[in-house]
């Protein structure tokens, strides 16, 4: 996938991160690089590099999508706290 056509790279998507990644964090955070891993999973992905930490993040339109990164997201948070 180019990454100029890298639908993290939407403007929208892409405020959308920064204002999560702010919000977690405290200051206002700012990408200032990034990193498409999309050939490393089933969505389209990448890494926000920023300071003061990068910022994972990916993306999927799909019917079910909400509901499929839910169940993700608690099963990274159950083996954080295993």
């Amino acid at each position: 996938m180019a990454l100029s056509h890298h639908p993290l790279l939407d403007p929208a998507v892409r405020a959308a991160v920064q204002q999560a990644a702010s919000a977690h964090r405290g200051p206002r955070w700012a990408g200032t690089g990034f990193t498409d891993v999309s050939d490393r999973a089933a969505h389209p992905c990448g890494i926000f590099h920023g300071t003061p930490f990068p910022v994972f993040a990916k993306l999927s339109t799909a019917p079910g999508a909400a509901a499929q990164f839910t169940a993700e997201l608690a099963g990274l948070r159950l083996l954080h706290d295993l």
